[in-house]
């Protein structure tokens, strides 16, 4: 039986270790994608996106930067997320899409960019109610009329 030199054994645990901390890394990158959403840094988000992270990563619980945008009726943040392809249907773990959040604001504006980006009207909430019931319950006829058109 051959023995393998201790060498080869560092450089095999360091090629390793150098593989795992680029895989960690990008998930870092990736989780901060949201982070930075969240707390509405454009700048940081313009530079994550620049340098190709996910748009479509996730934290933990499937809240996307896309959620976080949409949350804070960040038109400029959804516009710029949608276009580097941020899906407009994705639920997190409560069921929250970003167009059920935007439905909450009822700010035609994001409603219109996440719609013309593909969201679904029709895709209920974790209660079964669907975008426009949501919509209708603030008032803003301009923001319920988009989803009644679509």
């Amino acid at each position: 039986m051959r023995s393998v030199s201790s060498t080869t054994r560092l450089v095999g645990a360091l090629l390793v270790l150098l593989l795992a901390s680029g895989v960690a890394a990008q998930s870092a990158s990736n989780a901060s994608l949201a982070g930075a959403a969240r707390a509405g840094d454009h700048a940081r988000v313009s530079a994550l996106l620049s340098a190709g992270v996910d748009v479509r990563s996730a934290e933990r619980d499937g809240t996307t930067a896309l959620h976080w945008a949409v949350y804070h009726d960040d038109t400029e943040m959804v516009a710029d997320l949608t276009a580097a392809g941020a899906d407009p249907n994705r639920a997190n773990r409560n069921a929250a899409t970003p167009l059920g959040l935007a439905c909450r604001n009822a700010d035609p504006v994001v409603i219109g960019r996440l719609l013309g980006a593909g969201a679904d009207p029709n895709q209920p909430a974790s209660g079964g109610e669907p975008p426009l019931l949501t919509c209708a319950r603030t008032g803003r006829v301009a923001a319920t009329d988009q989803l009644v058109a679509a």
